[in-house]
């Protein structure tokens, strides 16, 4: 957080916690976006990759689950919520048969 970036990836970031402390840690994030937006307008954009569709949805502004055709609005509304573009399957890769 000392470089202050414009984006915070969070993988799993609550994957192994009871749900007391993902709560702590989600209220946290939201802190630190708070924070950012008083102090500058930049502001901080928090990407959440989680299993934990309902603790996700409680907290983010919108909430893209892979597979699905698009976005999802979830969570509380705010002023840095934006649209998002909806995310394309990832192509399979054709396999070359072995050449026996």
């Amino acid at each position: 957080m000392a470089a202050e970036p414009d984006v915070l990836l969070c993988d799993e970031i609550t994957s192994a916690l009871d749900a007391g402390t993902a709560e702590g840690i989600m209220a946290l994030l939201r802190e630190l976006r708070e924070l950012r937006e008083l102090r500058d307008d930049r502001g901080l954009a928090i990407v959440l990759v989680s299993h934990d569709l309902p603790l996700v949805s409680a907290h983010a502004d919108t909430v893209l689950p892979l597979g699905r055709p698009g976005p999802e609005p979830h969570g509380r509304p705010g002023p840095a919520a934006a649209p998002v573009t909806p995310v394309s399957p990832v192509p399979t890769v054709p396999t070359v048969p072995d050449r026996a």
